[in-house]
């Protein structure tokens, strides 16, 4: 909605498109809100738009790129998620790139009439199971 990328589109988010290279096809995309260089912190958010190419391993790739990014380009710390409690594939795609649930708001978001939890998700280096990927992506110095 216009009011979702109002608030995401902000001047302190980053924005990433995520590309299917072989179609050469915008399929979705990614943005880190509220970077906190002084904590170290962010929070993370991403869209498989298309929902061809869901289930795919696209979210999987853009998840360690843009985490590996976190760690060792930005030097962040922490990187946090939200998702809602339905959306089961998201948190298994977040779990097997190494969140771990810390909390949830109960019964916050609804959907026809039925009432799902946020599920706050987050990852710090020692977690992330992917060795750095970023060289092959990004010049580094």
């Amino acid at each position: 909605t216009k009011e979702f990328f109002r608030e995401n589109y902000s001047s302190k988010a980053n924005h990433l498109s995520i590309v299917d290279l072989k179609e050469d096809k915008l399929i979705g995309f990614c943005w880190l809100k509220d970077i906190n260089y002084i904590d170290r912190a962010t929070e993370l958010a991403i869209l498989i738009g298309d929902s061809n190419f869901r289930g795919q391993g696209y979210g999987v790739e853009a998840m360690q790129l843009i985490i590996d990014y976190c760690f060792n380009i930005l030097n962040l710390h922490n990187v946090m998620v939200v998702v809602y409690s339905h959306n089961e594939k998201a948190i298994g795609m977040y779990k097997k790139v190494g969140f771990k649930e810390f909390g949830r708001r109960r019964e916050s978001h609804f959907i026809d009439g039925k009432a799902y939890d946020e599920v706050y998700m987050d990852i710090l280096p020692r977690d992330y199971k992917e060795k750095s990927v970023t060289d092959i992506y990004f010049l580094k110095s």
